[in-house]
């Protein structure tokens, strides 16, 4: 084999040992997800390393890192892998070394040693989630941490437990709605918990995704130690953690977070709904919950059932993804279809770790509306129940819709930037403040209801399903306060969404350095190649754009640009912003208004690839598409001076 002039024998030469041994970045590395039955030998190498049939020893930890694809940021951290079973030698070192790093943070919080931690563990049942899982168990309990291993489970049942448990933190094992196989290899990772008691210096518990701050910090030494610690050798399986026994009574504790979110904590109360819902015919109390393979399989739909409803559950297998793992586009088709064939009440398809759950009827449903949908639930019932201090948080991709059901409600409307742990935070200082709080990711309809500390797909469907089964309280309360008199009888889910403020959406991403410029139902694809560094450039030319461009169609014009969990208002205000903070990475929105309804187009970048997402909405389809135009035309014009 020979490269760059240097010849390099390989003994002997099998297809096997040249798949594994590869060149790279002037250095013979061996590719450690890929299976070797040959040690090769290697020579005139300007660093040596000495081959064990596994691994070169001699290589840092980076080094070693170098062959997978990985993505390290303040909600976890994400890999693929080569292989859908195998964890490579790097990627047991790394995931020790974050475990290790894990309990210091949580025990500088609690202020507690090692042995007085308890930690619980979780996995969304991809294959290798529970050996990953494993490897940082393996490390915890060895300097004496307390572990409650609760298998294959969801985001929320996991958070649930930490909070109920008065637990000092979790680990769960996911790559959320990245494909377990995306064709080029199999993605996992995993993220971290907060203790379920606040800790000096932020004002985040619950059992909610670990601070920024935190990360960040554990972040940055661990690329420090993979720049600096040799590679270590692991070979065979780590002992497997036992799933914990108690784990039957955290989904006891779940279940009456589930109820108190319905506003069933009174055990009266919850007799009275479950005997309503079962003296319901078969097919108005019918759910169909497509779990996909992931952590929600028979969890959510044995909860369901507690509650009376008669649940179709699909793809009930863990580890069995049937269709992508996103909720979104073909992933709904076959819930859909189940819906109908039972002509039930609605379905729901959740991602691998069940925090994110899209809701079906006979068609799909915008997660725009999805996320009105439980604004509605939500708030209709405290209304119902004489609450008047009401908030909603929302991403900044969320729709007008969504600022007029806030006006509806008389509800106080915060944006913050897109990530969870940025709504998480906001909602636990108005929580402070005296407000009854939800948190919606309008973009994939993702919510936080007022008493969690992520999304719940589980309870997204419960939510919905509500406001038919208990629809004189809730739904009439958001009549009166929208000032509808129309009556409605045997309430279906899609007249809820008629009688909502009419928008329509469009959402998809922008591709950059494609062959063809051209907009089509894959999104904008455009020729120019565009660096994230370049977007304070971009911004500053949307800036002095957007007004010229609007002026003529719009009577009023507004910029917000958010950045963390900060927001600003107005062209000035976002400049101002990003001058103080020195941050472009955030997203950028126009809300327009004409004749007094509104309009708004909204992107930011990708977290972990290079292209942005974007979002239109309009009282209009024609109107958001126009929109839509709109946007690639700033944009393409950006490029075009920038790159001419």
């Amino acid at each position: 084999m020979q490269h760059g002039g240097h010849i390099f024998p390989i003994l002997p030469s099998s297809t096997v040992t040249r798949k594994r041994i590869q060149y790279y970045q002037g250095k013979f590395v061996i590719n450690h997800n890929l299976p070797s039955l040959v040690v090769g030998v290697i020579s005139n190498l300007p660093k040596i390393y000495k081959c064990d049939g596994y691994f070169w020893s001699g290589m840092k930890l980076i080094e070693g890192l170098e062959n997978l694809i990985m993505v390290e940021s303040l909600s976890g951290i994400r890999i693929r892998f080569l292989d859908s079973m195998h964890i490579p030698s790097s990627v047991y070192h790394l995931a020790t070394l974050y475990a290790k790093e894990y309990m210091k943070k949580i025990a500088d919080l609690t202020g507690k040693r090692f042995d007085l931690l308890s930690i619980a563990v979780g996995n969304d049942a991809r294959s290798n989630g529970q050996s990953i899982a494993d490897i940082q168990i393996s490390a915890m309990k060895n300097a004496g941490v307390g572990i409650i291993n609760l298998g294959a489970c969801t985001t929320p049942f996991l958070q649930s437990a930490i909070r109920s448990g008065d637990l000092d933190g979790g680990l769960m094992v996911t790559a959320s709605h990245n494909p377990f196989d995306d064709g080029t290899g199999f993605w996992n990772g995993w993220k971290y918990c907060s203790p379920a008691r606040r800790y000096s210096g932020t004002n985040v518990d619950g059992g909610s995704l670990l601070h920024p701050m935190i990360i960040e910090e554990i972040i940055k030494i661990i690329d420090l130690r993979k720049r600096n610690e040799d590679l270590r050798h692991h070979d065979g399986p780590v002992e497997t953690e036992s799933i914990s026994d108690r784990k039957s009574g955290f989904m006891d504790s779940y279940f009456m977070e589930v109820r108190r979110e319905l506003g069933l904590s009174d055990d009266t109360l919850f007799e009275v709904y479950r005997d309503k819902i079962q003296s319901l015919e078969d097919n108005k109390r019918c759910l169909v919950f497509d779990s996909n393979g992931g952590g929600a399989c028979r969890m959510n739909a044995d909860l369901a059932k507690r509650l009376g409803y008669i649940v179709i559950e699909l793809n009930d297998v863990p580890g069995q993804f049937v269709h992508g793992i996103e909720p979104i586009n073909a992933a709904l088709d076959p819930a859909i279809a189940a819906r109908i064939e039972h002509d039930a009440l609605l379905g729901l398809v959740n991602d691998a770790d069940g925090d994110r759950g899209t809701i079906t009827t006979k068609r799909r449903i915008d997660p725009q509306h999805v996320a009105a949908l439980n604004i509605l639930s939500s708030l209709g019932s405290s209304v119902a129940n004489g609450e008047d201090r009401l908030a909603i948080v929302a991403h900044c991709g969320a729709s007008p819709l969504i600022e007029r059901m806030a006006e509806i409600f008389g509800a106080r409307l915060e944006h913050v930037e897109t990530g969870e742990v940025n709504l998480v935070q906001k909602m636990c200082d108005l929580r402070d403040d005296g407000y009854k709080t939800i948190g919606v990711e309008s973009y994939s309809g993702g919510t936080i209801f007022p008493q969690s500390r992520c999304r719940d797909g589980l309870l997204t469907a419960l939510s919905c399903a509500n406001i038919i089964i208990d629809h004189d309280r809730i739904f009439g309360s958001y009549l009166s306060k929208a000032g509808i008199d129309t009556a409605y009888s045997d309430l279906k889910l899609q007249e809820v969404i008629w009688a909502m403020p009419t928008y329509f959406h469009v959402q998809n991403n922008i591709y950059f350095n494609r062959d063809e410029q051209a907009l089509d139902e894959n999104g904008m694809h455009l020729f120019y190649p565009f660096d994230k560094d370049e977007l304070s450039e971009l911004k500053a030319f949307l800036d002095q754009h957007v007004e010229l461009f609007y002026k003529h169609r719009f009577g009023d014009i507004k910029i917000m640009n958010l950045i963390g969990s900060e927001c600003a208002v107005g062209k000035k205000a976002g400049s101002r912003l990003r001058a103080k903070t020195g941050r472009y990475d955030g997203g950028y929105k126009v809300v327009l208004t004409k004749d007094g309804k509104r309009s708004s187009l909204w992107f930011r970048p990708s977290k972990t690839g290079t292209e942005f997402r974007y979002g239109t909405a309009a009282p209009s389809l024609e109107e958001a598409k126009k929109l839509e135009e709109d946007l690639l035309r700033m944009i393409s014009g950006y490029c075009t001076s920038r790159y001419r």
